[in-house]
């Protein structure tokens, strides 16, 4: 998560993004990012599946919160929540599309 304000009282102005991490000369390279910079939703708590093939986040840019997974092999995302009528949050690994 990448907060663009640096006030860590809000998420609003959050983007999620991914890059490579050069440990060796703390550095970081290649950054995508994953997510649009939207101040009227929510962005958060990104998570790698077990595989490394997607990040899960949640987002309420819907209305209500929903889980979403960026695939990295063809770079899109989809909306992975089973209801679009309840609120998920936190995403878990357990059933996700491969």
């Amino acid at each position: 998560m990448l907060d663009n304000d640096r006030k860590l009282y809000t998420y609003r102005d959050v983007v999620i993004a991914i890059a490579d991490f050069d440990k060796v000369n703390l550095r970081v390279e290649n950054q995508i990012i994953i997510t649009e910079m939207n101040t009227d939703y929510t962005c958060e708590y990104p998570r790698w599946t077990n595989d490394e093939s997607c990040v899960i986040y949640d987002s309420n840019k819907s209305g209500k919160y929903q889980i979403y997974a960026y695939h990295l092999e063809d770079k899109t995302t989809s909306r992975i929540s089973p209801d679009i009528n309840r609120d998920y949050r936190f995403g878990n690994f357990e059933n996700l599309p491969k």
